[in-house]
C-alpha cells in the first residue's frame, strides 16, 4: 500500500512548497505548522503562526523565497478536525489529509490520503528534477514518528 512519497530537494533558498504542491487545491485545507525552521531571506521565520487558512498558506508559499531546514506541515479539511498526529497510525485514524515533513534542508516525505494528489506531487517532483524520488509503502516506511527533528 502506498503511504506517500519521499525525495530530496535542492539545499537552497527557493519556493519548494509551491513547486511540490503545484496543481493541488491547497486552499481547501487548514494548514498547521510545527517543527518550524523555515526561513525567509534575511533570517525571519516564514511561518509566524501555527495555523493558516488555505488561501493564506498559498499566499505565503508562493510569494516568499525561503529555506526549509525543518518543517512538519499538516493539512486538515476543517478547524474542528485538527488533532495531534505523532505517527502513521495517528494519521490514518485522524481527519488529517496530508503530512509534509522536511528534515536537514533536503529530505522531504509527504504522506497523503488522496492518491490523486500524491500522483500530482510525484509528477511535480519529477518535473523539478528532485533526486531520490520513491514511493513510501508499508514495506519501506521506516519513520517511527512524524517529527522533523
Amino acid at each position: 500500500m502506498i503511504r506517500g512519497i519521499r525525495f530530496k530537494i535542492p539545499n537552497k533558498y527557493f519556493h519548494p512548497l509551491e513547486e511540490m504542491m503545484f496543481d493541488i487545491n491547497i486552499e481547501k485545507y487548514i494548514w498547521t505548522i510545527t517543527d518550524n525552521q523555515v526561513f525567509k531571506k534575511g533570517g525571519d521565520f516564514l511561518f509566524k503562526e501555527d495555523n493558516y487558512s488555505g488561501t493564506d498558506f498559498k499566499e505565503i508559499i508562493i510569494h516568499d523565497i525561503y529555506y526549509m531546514v525543518f518543517a512538519n506541515i499538516k493539512a486538515f479539511l476543517d478547524n474542528s478536525d485538527i488533532s495531534e498526529i505523532t505517527d502513521f497510525h495517528d494519521f490514518m485514524r485522524s481527519k488529517c489529509q496530508m503530512v509534509i515533513i522536511c528534515c536537514d534542508a533536503e529530505f522531504v516525505e509527504i504522506y497523503c490520503k488522496n492518491l490523486d494528489d500524491l500522483e500530482i506531487i510525484k509528477k511535480n517532483a519529477l518535473k523539478n528534477n528532485y533526486q531520490g524520488i520513491e514511493n513510501i509503502t508499508s514495506e519501506n516506511d521506516q519513520r517511527a514518528s512524524f517529527s522533523a527533528f
